[in-house]
Parts: structure tokens; sequence; C-alpha cells
């Protein structure tokens, strides 16, 4: 989810002022949609935003076929959301020995940039290069930002990057070609993306032995100081956390309490007051089959770079007691524990805290028979939604709340566009957008829920006609508290999808916020190829 200008915004609701309501308590919000439009070619999946400004947002679709080939097109939307124009992406991919690729494309200064990766086995060179990228589809080369020395395709090292909150700066890893029995190399690199100057770079040999499997995830904040985040692995999991500055130049910090442990899943960035920080998942066991989360480690700096708190943490015996993700298996302990969660996001709130969006998801895939190319088919569950408020300074959890989603979709796609959910963050307040499948299946009775005073509803009455799967909202407060604790699945969006032409359903992929307030995409969920995309007022 994306933060973007609010030009746009008041260019489309000019005409609404006058009947846009504020959200309140137990009403639904008020919606605008835009025009519908179709996609015709229904692999060309919603990549991300790229642009938003007086004439509209532009959107970066992408598709990968069989071969791992990737193509790209751009798609211009008016403040009136309708769509404008589609137009490719003009590049070749060359050919073997001589081969480019897209890594991604990310928008800086209200600019859109592509970075190119290009390996040259003639000169033994494996280079990445930015390129100005124009909404007419046309790419124009910048400057190369760094070259690996590399003879082999299959070891040619690796370029990971990652770019600012406030989008002015781009920090570079390199890492260096596999090199038996020598020590690992890499080369930090930062660009201020005006004109991708460099700011300072850094050049580190590890005490590791070099590897062909690297685990590296960087970041880089508004100052230019790069965050690096390492694991290795010899019979067990080793864990390291560097940081470079131009004033503090490169730190090692110790990692404390993961030792024989594995790390599931981890984020880091910086809190609102610009302080670093690492929320890491854990267990105890490795598994093929289940992920147990035993526990969590945090680990915070403070402005001057310096250690500020590092913690591991088991769940709160309250929330194992009270929540219905504890499995209370008496021949299992192991089952005695969250399981299957993946971090969502980590949201920085006013006061300095985090807020750890987690979600419940297990996949499973299978072949299907007689399909050539091989196809798979896709079962899905997302179960539960977990919230923790973590206080940034000490690690520990203020407060917790979680609810069930219970969502089973099965289909043919590698991205799934109706599980999950959309979530918002507005003045502390976090705004989780859900659709409830079960509800939408063929069922005699029909298929509906009951509230917990007595309420009945059924689907296909209480829902607008156009409705596919049914959408709820649930409203957590700045304190934690739920705002529709009497609500057995929250706020019944009911006529979300009133005014459409064919039936429709939220998708949870793709939204962004537009000042303060919620952009979403709902399409045909039967195959159809009619989408729109839609403003909600929260």
């Amino acid at each position: 989810m994306q933060r973007v200008m609010t030009t746009v915004k008041r260019l489309f609701l000019l005409t609404l002022a006058m009947h846009l309501g504020q959200f309140c308590f137990g009403q639904e919000p008020a919606y605008h949609w835009g025009e519908p439009a179709t996609n015709d070619y229904l692999e060309r999946r919603i990549d991300k935003l790229l642009v938003l400004d007086q004439q509209g947002f532009v959107l970066l679709r992408k598709y990968t076929n069989e071969t791992f080939t990737s193509f790209y097109w751009i798609e211009s939307y008016s403040p009136e959301l309708k769509l404008q124009s589609t137009v490719p992406i003009e590049f070749n991919g060359g050919v073997m020995g001589d081969s480019y690729d897209i890594e991604d494309i990310l928008v800086a200064n209200g600019k859109i940039f592509a970075f190119i990766s290009h390996w040259n086995k003639s000169t033994g060179k494996h280079t990445l290069s930015v390129s100005q990228l124009s909404l007419s589809g046309e790419l124009k080369h910048m400057k190369d930002l760094d070259i690996i020395p590399a003879k082999k395709m299959g070891n040619r090292g690796f370029f990971n990057f990652f770019l600012s909150e406030n989008q002015q700066k781009l920090v570079l890893l390199s890492e260096q070609p596999f090199v038996k029995k020598t020590m690992e190399k890499m080369r930090l690199t930062c660009f201020d993306t005006d004109d991708f100057s460099i700011d300072w770079t850094y050049d580190h040999e590890y005490s590791i032995e070099s590897s062909k499997a690297l685990h590296h995830n960087v970041v880089v904040d508004n100052n230019g100081r790069a965050f690096l985040f390492k694991k290795t692995y010899a019979k067990g999991w080793y864990y390291y956390l560097y940081s470079y500055s131009v004033d503090t130049k490169w730190q090692e910090y110790q990692v404390e309490g993961l030792e024989g442990l594995a790390v599931l899943d981890h984020k880091m960035g910086t809190n609102i007051n610009g302080e670093f920080y690492l929320f890491a998942t854990y267990t105890e066991k490795e598994s093929s089959f289940k992920k147990h989360l035993d526990g969590y480690w945090y680990f915070a700096l403070n402005k001057g770079l310096e250690q500020k708190t590092q913690l591991r943490s088991t769940w709160d015996a309250e929330l194992l007691a009270g929540y219905l993700l504890f499995r209370k298996t008496v021949d299992d302990p192991e089952e005695e524990k969250l399981q299957d969660f993946y971090i969502k996001d980590v949201l920085a709130r006013k006061d300095g805290n985090l807020l750890i969006l987690m979600e419940q998801l297990t996949t499973r895939s299978s072949t299907i028979e007689g399909t050539s190319p091989l196809q798979y088919q896709y079962e899905r569950y997302y179960d539960d939604l977990l919230v923790l408020n973590l206080d940034a300074s000490d690690g520990e959890t203020i407060w917790w709340q979680c609810f069930k989603k219970d969502q089973t979709l099965r289909n043919k796609y590698e991205v799934d566009e109706y599980g999950s959910f959309v979530y918002h963050f507005k003045e502390d307040r976090l705004f989780i957008l859900w659709s409830n499948p079960r509800l939408s299946l063929p069922s005699i009775p029909p298929a509906g829920w009951t509230e917990p005073d007595g309420t009945k509803y059924v689907k296909k009455k209480a829902f607008d006609e156009k409705t596919g799967y049914a959408t709820f909202m649930r409203v957590v407060e700045p304190n934690g508290e739920l705002a529709y604790p009497n609500r057995k699945y929250g706020l019944p969006l009911l006529n979300l999808h009133r005014g459409a032409v064919f039936e429709m359903s939220l998708t949870t992929p793709f939204f962004f916020s537009l000042e303060g307030d919620l952009v979403v995409l709902a399409t045909m969920n039967n195959g159809g190829k009619r989408y729109r995309f839609g403003f909600i007022d929260l």
C-alpha cells in the first residue's frame, strides 16, 4: 500500500463534497466508483502503482510466461478513475550469453525508473543500470550503477536494492560471485535519486566463507544510512546485523537469543522517529510441512545507530489461551503454538510504536492431469489475522487483537485475487476489509449468518444483488479495542457494489491510500474481464 499525492483527490471528489459524509460507527462509508473497464488479457496482473498527479494515476501490469520471461505494460487512468490508455514497455531481453532483465521498476521524485541487469559472456561482466521510463513505454538509459566481474551466468552474483521512504536515497547491495575456499565479498553503494550520483560506497569482506546460497536483506533510511540483515547456514542458522553510514562507517551488532533457532519471517525499517527496527518470528524446530511460531525477536537502534534493545519473546500466554489459533492437541504439544503465520506488514504509529500485521496462510498445489504445458491447481487457506502493538523502545507487546476469517479459495492462478484482506491505517485506526467466500457458495437453504444478538441475515438478500463475495469491515481502535465487538464478521458492507452492471468482488493484492482514504479494485470473480476502481471514504 502506498502513500500518494493529494491533488487527484481534490479533482475527482470536488463534485462529491456535498454528500460524501465521514465514516461513523455502525454506518457504511461512502463509495465512489469509476467507470468500469475491460481487461482482455487476464494474465496481465497489476504489479504496482507508479504515478499519481493532476492527470490521474498510472499502473504497471506484468506477465511472466512459462520460460520466466516477463512483459510489462503501463496503464493510465483519469482523475475520475477511468482507463485512458494501455501501452507496452519496449524492452528487448537479448539472447543467450548477452541477456537483459528488468529487475524492478520504481518511482522516485515523480519519475519512473527501470533497473536493468545485463550479463555478457564475452566481456565477463554483470551490470546493473538505471533507465528512465516514459509514460509512452520508452526506456532511456541513464547510467550504469555497478559492475560485477562474472564469467558464468550461473555464478554471476546478485544485485539487491532498496528505496528509502522519502524516495531520495537508493542503496545497492552487490553480492560478488561464489569462489570456493575464499571469504564472501560484497559492495554497498548509496545513490541520490535526483541524478543517481553516488553518496558513498563501501566494499566489505566477511570472515565467512563464500557461499552459493546468499541470504541478504538491506534497507536504507531517509538519511542514506544502510542496514543489512544476513544469515548463513552451517549445521544450523547464524544471524548477523550491520549498519553503514558516512558518520559511523561500518558497524556490526551482536545478535543474541537466536542461537539454535530458525527465523521464519522478518521485516525491518524505521519507525516514525527515524529509528531502525527489525521484527522477526522464529521456530525452535524447522518443518517442511508446518510453520510453528515459538515467538518473536526484536532489535532496535537509536538515532545514533547505537543498540537500544534486543529481545527474544515467547507469545503472550493470554493470547495463546484465548485465541482460536491455540491448537489444543493433547497428544502433540507441538500443535499448541501459533502456526503458519507470515508477517503481512509493519505500520508506524504516531506514538513511535509499531503495529505488526500477521496472517495465517496455508497453500497447497497439485498438478492438473492432461495439461500441456503443465498447469497447477492451488488451494489457499487464509485463516486468522493477528495484530500486535509493539513498544518500539523495548519490543514488549502492549496489546494484541485477533479474529478469524476462515477463507478457502481454489483456482489455477499463482496469485490469488480474493483471499487475505485490504488494510488501511488512518489516525492510528486500522481498517480491515475482507471477503467471506463461504457466504457465496450455492447452498440450500441459502447461505447466511446470525449475529451474536440473534439477528439473522441471508447473504443474497442482505447484500446488493451485484455482490459476489460478501465483504465485511473490522476496525481496530488505537487502544486495541474492536469497533464492532457485537458483530460476528465485522460491519457488513452491504452496498459496496451497488451500481455495478456485473457481479463484482473486492480484490486484495492491489490497493492504495489517497490523502488518508482508500482506493480499491473490484473485478468479476467468475473469470470475467470487467473491473472498476473505487474510492472509499474512511
